[in-house]
């Protein structure tokens, strides 16, 4: 697959979901298998989610990644690979997820679709 391809598969995975009202994307191909996605997406009260993706979408391969979910402006979750000291430990590391607790557990990578089922639930859980 091509990076084009899989920023369009991106936009469509949020643009089907009915629960986003709103998002800004910003794209950066770095060739034409590897490049850089960025955005945010704005759900009902108040749910927030900032992500960004640094992908080879030949190989299917994410280098970098976060998934930030917030309810205003306080932390709910955040999937990510970054080299976290309170990860180091973990047998997912690099992938972890950090909870509002500002726990830090294992977590395997997570794809877009993924974590916003995981807010769509969370919405459900919250009306």
């Amino acid at each position: 697959m091509s990076i084009r391809d899989y920023f369009t598969r991106l936009k469509s995975v949020i643009e089907l979901c009915e629960f986003v009202y709103s998002y800004d994307l910003k794209f950066d191909e770095r060739s034409n298998d590897v490049g850089y996605i960025k955005g945010t997406l704005n759900f009902p009260q108040g749910f927030e989610l900032h992500f960004r993706e640094y992908v080879d979408a030949a190989k299917g391969e994410k280098y970098k990644y976060a998934y930030h979910a917030m309810k205003n402006t306080m932390m709910i979750f955040r999937y990510d690979n970054a080299s976290d000291i309170q990860a180091r430990a973990l047998e997912s590391f690099p992938h972890h997820k950090h909870l509002a607790d500002e726990t830090v557990i294992e977590a395997e990578v997570k794809t877009l679709q993924e974590v916003l089922a995981e807010i769509e639930a969370l919405l459900s859980f919250s009306a």
